[in-house]
């Protein structure tokens, strides 16, 4: 049995959410436009040097949690967010895939999909990650952990709201053009 090893990528929206909010606040007066409205804020803003000198007199001004309201806010309105770390997440796989098989020829087997925990196997091809995770992950809000598997192959862990807990695995390895064409028919 081969082995599941490291994380190589992840997408989890609520990781991102949290990551993005902490890299706001610790970069505050780089992203000054998200209190630009408020003018205390905008006077503490004056008076700092360094984000981190612009946060302590938000504290001391009991202004910190309306702060974190307007970063959270920012986020959260962010249209693009998702769409960056989407792409990212893709290019990142695409590297992998390139690294491990450049012929671009996958068997996938399903272990526990969905919420009858079904088991499946599919052959694909697929030279790029965005090709990949389309082909293999359903079509709804998933959030996903890609781990390298064996040697050159991938394993993804699937959480989503037909398999909450992340039971659903996705093993995919590369095969030969001739085998993924024998497999077709």
């Amino acid at each position: 049995m081969l082995k599941v090893r490291n994380i190589l990528a992840q997408y989890d929206e609520s990781d991102i959410l949290e990551s993005e909010k902490t890299y706001r606040k610790e970069n505050i007066l780089d992203n000054d436009h998200i209190f630009k409205d408020d003018d205390q804020l905008t006077q503490l803003a004056e008076q700092a040097k360094t984000s981190k000198e612009f946060l302590r007199l938000a504290e001391q001004n009991r202004l910190l949690a309306a702060l974190d309201a307007l970063i959270e806010k920012s986020v959260f309105n962010d249209p693009d967010l998702f769409q960056f770390h989407w792409e990212g997440l893709c290019e990142c796989l695409t590297e992998k895939m390139q690294e491990y098989n450049p012929d671009g020829y996958w068997s996938c087997a399903a272990k526990n999909f969905g919420w009858r925990n079904l088991n499946g196997f599919k052959v694909l091809e697929a030279q790029d990650g965005q090709t990949l995770l389309k082909e293999i992950l359903p079509k709804t809000d998933c959030t996903f952990y890609i781990h390298r598997y064996g040697y050159k192959g991938f394993a993804i862990q699937n959480y989503h709201h037909d398999s909450p807990v992340g039971n659903e695995w996705y093993y995919i390895r590369k095969i030969p053009e001739q085998k993924y064409y024998d497999l077709q028919n």
